[in-house]
């Protein structure tokens, strides 16, 4: 009368319950990236510590990750400081920094306890969708 406890992942992996956030071990600074839903063969690397995400407006604006060519609005929907992307604890996170035009994680906004500071940050894996105002991403791993 002996039931198994575990199923096998259908794509072949690991066996459920052995890891609790499914993806969130494989994300690591030298193999994550974003990658455009529209461009999927572009990748943008999310290797350093902390990236403000914006875009950039010369000479005065100057942000880690420009989103200015995949806003194709006018005028743009991307803020200028839009969100700050950060590893933390082997983590990495999303906080909106109080953007116009919102930040989403899986279709679900950011939004801050008090007007004009950030959000709360938010911990992204591997097949998250990050969205930017109208222009989304997805979080990929690779090598």
């Amino acid at each position: 009368m002996s039931q198994s406890m575990s199923q096998s992942n259908p794509a072949g992996g690991s066996q459920i319950g052995l890891d609790p956030v499914p993806g969130a071990l494989l994300l690591r600074p030298e193999t994550a990236y974003l990658s455009p839903c529209e461009l999927p063969s572009v990748t943008l690397a999310l290797a350093k510590l902390e990236l403000l995400v914006g875009r950039n407006d010369p000479p005065h604006v100057t942000v880690d990750l420009d989103l200015s060519p995949y806003d194709q609005n006018t005028p743009p929907l991307i803020s200028r400081h839009h969100a700050l992307l950060q590893w933390v604890e082997g983590h990495l996170e999303v906080l909106d920094l109080g953007s116009r035009n919102g930040t989403f994680v899986n279709g679900e906004r950011l939004l801050s306890s008090t007007p004009g500071t950030p959000s709360a940050p938010q911990i992204l894996q591997v097949g998250t969708k990050l969205r930017f105002a109208n222009t989304e991403f997805e979080v990929i791993s690779r090598g």
